[in-house]
């Protein structure tokens, strides 16, 4: 899902989970490693069947997080 989002992302870079998901009703938040780049943090929202992405870079907080997440997510992510 991250790859679709961020199609830059050199072709065979590790991916790993640096820190753990933070959750707020549908929303998800977690920071990822990657091999030869920034971490990258993520922002998902959705049942977990069906998650979309809604940010991905190393600036999380977005319009939308900033206008449509729960306060307590935001605050968390640190927005």
């Amino acid at each position: 899902m991250v790859r679709r989002a961020r199609p830059n992302l050199p072709t065979g870079s590790g991916v790993s989970v640096q820190q753990q998901p933070e959750c707020a009703g549908m929303w998800q938040y977690t920071v990822l490693t990657v091999t030869g780049s920034e971490p990258l943090q993520v922002i998902t929202k959705g049942e977990p069947s069906a998650l979309s992405v809604v940010t991905v870079g190393t600036d999380p907080c977005t319009v939308e997080v900033r206008a449509t997440a729960p306060p307590a997510f935001v605050d968390a992510v640190g927005c």
